[in-house]
């Protein structure tokens, strides 16, 4: 009897059953694959069309949450953690294996070159970088945005890599093991929300603005 109880306590209260719960109320389109090792979720929140997907077949497993903002730009901007995990070659090889195509971020991360910001701190802790940008590319970052980035949880800001490129904006966790794939996903909505805004240069920013969101290509 025990057994029985504990069989359906463990069902009911997964993260993965919490997180398909969370998808209902929020009216968010959710999938899982029949091993509980990926999972899919697409939805659209104050106007901002996202999707988020974990994949724990890879050996340093990593969830993703894509933003389409529908502004397109010829350069890309990467930001992490110094002292973070950076992109493993097992992560990359991995679409090499398996038949997919090798993401068109990767390119620019080869290229990309650090880029200072007016903060002090926020360059002491976290390192940004770009790559494709015709001029030298200048990026005002808050102090509430930095503030935002060191209150993640530590499994997640060690893993973390923001991608802004093509018009879409990436909050890529690598290594994240935690609950099954379990994410706060509201909470990196609302970083990627603001990444949008940080991650522009003032002339991008503005343009941005006046660019609505879609829900294509995503």
């Amino acid at each position: 009897m025990a057994a029985l109880v504990w069989c359906v306590w463990s069902v009911a209260y997964s993260p993965l059953t919490q997180l398909k719960l969370q998808s209902r109320r929020k009216r968010w389109q959710y999938e899982v694959d029949l091993d509980g090792l990926s999972y899919r979720i697409r939805g659209t929140t104050d106007n901002l069309c996202w999707e988020a997907n974990w994949d724990g077949h890879l050996l340093n497993p990593v969830f993703e949450l894509t933003a389409y903002e529908g502004l397109t730009a010829d350069h890309w901007v990467f930001l992490r953690l110094r002292r973070g995990r950076e992109v493993s070659i097992s992560t990359l090889l991995a679409h090499a294996f398996t038949g997919q195509v090798q993401p068109a971020w990767v390119i620019g991360l080869s290229q990309a070159r650090e880029v200072q910001t007016n903060l002090p701190e926020f360059d002491r802790e976290f390192l940004l970088a770009a790559a494709g940008h015709g001029q030298a590319l200048q990026i005002s970052i808050s102090p509430e945005y930095l503030a935002r980035l060191k209150n993640l949880p530590k499994t997640i800001l060690v893993g973390l890599m923001i991608i802004w490129g093509e018009g879409k904006l990436r909050v890529r966790v690598e290594g994240f093991r935690g609950g099954a794939g379990f994410a706060p996903i509201e909470q990196l909505l609302e970083l990627a929300r603001q990444s949008l805004q940080q991650l522009h240069c003032p002339a991008e920013r503005e343009s941005s603005v006046e660019t609505p969101s879609t829900c294509q290509n995503i």
